[in-house]
């Protein structure tokens, strides 16, 4: 055959091995004569039977011109992000056209809109301006507490605004903020768009939660503050406020998000401190309000023990779960494991003695065997100073002395003395954080404990100080002895606190 082609002076026919058929295909090539031109094109042999090693550069070569088109269709799109965000509202481009990045949010976002034109046009509308003069079109997350949730970035938020384009009272077209910084810009455009009136930072976070219906009742709470209703009226609120919790939760900061804001407040409003308001907010309560009627009532019992140390309210609130909503596993016929029922479904805080509940908690947690290893619970002191000190009161004289406890027995017998819940610090004492002290009163052959105090020891500050049965040295009263003294203890207090450079915290 091969003699035929030459008599008639056509070239003989080159035999194309199986490995080239792979190699055209992973080239993305049909068939040899496209292969041929691919080669010429990027200054290859237009050869059709080549080494593995030829292969191998030629398809390192293919590999390159890919990304080289890629990145030049990623910048023809993101050079001008207004003409590509209307290209995807217009439906021009599909998702395998995009980048990777906040324009495959962009194109999610307007999917989304589907069956509400309104919505998609809104949407068009906020991107377009956001693009003009601000940061906003961006999909990285926003509310660091909510980290990679669905509907945690401006692209998100701004969909949501959208939604509620029926009740915007300004066109996007007329919103610029005055700030660089996104996440208040994003805060001037929601304001901009939905209200008349102050509305508090913190309820910001409605527009990152997603498409659920916890959102969409806080972001009504938003138009509702927005429209100038008192935050104590609005509906669904799932914390009863009292006028002092609505002044504190209308300057709750900006970083919070709204269930921490609502928490917080209502903790601080109820009179508890800081340091438990920062507790209770590490806790599942933190973060939800689901059977609220129920978890008041343990909020209350751990602000009326202010004596308690407020790194047991973790374990009370997963103790209380535990024993009250946890389903428990159970064998049925069949071997297999199924949730029972809670341990104590009736579980309630009524009439609930703190020293047999914080037993309960401590049996629960394998506190009491933790607690043997350490002997009788004994650890070092502080490094602060106590105080004796002589004066006359009343032309009596009369000695005051400020102790460190400084074992598990010397807390608990403060405790039972002084009837509140000092022992809860021994394991935050063990640990060097924190300390506590004994202020005694000793007059006419009579001495007896009269105040308990708390110090956090790294920061050099009291963050409890209590007299019997938890009363505060400023507001008891009485006329028994321990009252009569009390208010006394928190002069001299002062003044041992001053020879140690330790502050006293305003709540004291």
């Amino acid at each position: 055959m091969a003699k035929g082609y030459k008599r008639k002076g056509r070239p003989a026919p080159t035999r194309i091995d199986a490995g080239a058929l792979l190699h055209f295909e992973a080239l993305g090539l049909p068939d040899a004569r496209q292969y041929r031109a691919w080669c010429g094109e990027h200054g290859f042999s237009d050869g059709l039977n080549k080494g593995a090693q030829q292969r191998k550069r030629e398809l390192r070569a293919a590999e390159k011109i890919k990304a080289d088109a890629a990145l030049h269709d990623a910048r023809r799109l993101t050079r001008k992000p207004g003409r590509t965000i209307s290209s995807i509202y217009r439906g021009d481009i599909g998702t395998a056209e995009l980048p990777p990045g906040v324009f495959g949010r962009v194109h999610d976002a307007f999917a989304a809109t589907q069956g509400r034109p309104d919505a998609r046009n809104a949407l068009h509308l906020l991107l377009l301006r956001a693009d003009e003069c601000s940061d906003l079109v961006d999909d990285a997350s926003v509310v660091p507490q909510f980290r990679a949730e669905p509907g945690n970035t401006y692209v998100d938020a701004m969909l949501a605004l959208a939604f509620r384009c029926d009740e915007w009272i300004r066109e996007p077209r007329d919103w610029r903020p005055r700030t660089h910084n996104p996440r208040r810009q994003f805060g001037s455009l929601a304001r901009h768009l939905l209200s008349l009136y102050d509305v508090p930072a913190f309820m910001d976070t409605a527009w990152f939660g997603g498409d659920t219906s916890v959102a969409r009742t806080q972001q009504r709470w938003f138009l509702d503050v927005g429209a100038g209703t008192n935050i104590r009226k609005v509906d669904d609120m799932p914390i009863q406020l009292t006028k002092r919790m609505a002044h504190l939760l209308m300057q709750a900061s900006p970083r919070s998000t709204i269930p921490e804001a609502l928490r917080r407040t209502q903790v601080i409003g109820m009179g508890g401190a800081e340091a438990l308001a920062d507790a209770v907010l590490a806790t599942r309560l933190g973060s939800s309000f689901e059977n609220e009627d129920f978890w008041v009532s343990v909020v209350k019992f751990l602000v009326y023990n202010p004596m308690l140390d407020p790194d047991y309210a973790a374990p009370v609130v997963e103790y209380i779960f535990a024993q009250k909503y946890q389903p428990q596993a159970t064998v049925d016929r069949d071997g297999a494991l199924t949730d029972g029922d809670p341990l104590h479904p009736g579980f309630s805080m009524r009439t609930r003695r703190a020293e047999v509940l914080l037993a309960e908690v401590d049996t629960w947690r394998g506190e009491q065997a933790r607690e043997q290893r350490f002997g009788d619970g004994e650890w070092e002191p502080s490094g602060f100073r106590g105080l004796e000190l002589a004066q006359e009161v009343g032309g009596e004289p009369v000695v005051w002395r400020v102790r460190e406890l400084l074992s598990s027995k010397a807390l608990n017998a403060e405790g039972r003395a002084m009837r509140h819940c000092v022992g809860t610090y021994a394991k935050s004492c063990r640990a060097g954080a924190q300390s506590v002290w004994s202020l005694e009163v000793e007059n006419a052959g009579e001495r007896l404990s009269a105040m308990t105090i708390a110090v956090k020891n790294k920061p050099r500050a009291i963050t409890q100080a209590r007299g019997r049965a938890n009363a505060h040295p400023l507001e008891s009263v009485g006329v028994g002895s321990r009252q009569v003294w009390l208010r006394r203890c928190h002069r001299v207090m002062k003044q041992w606190a001053d020879r140690q450079g330790i502050t006293v915290g305003r709540h004291i």
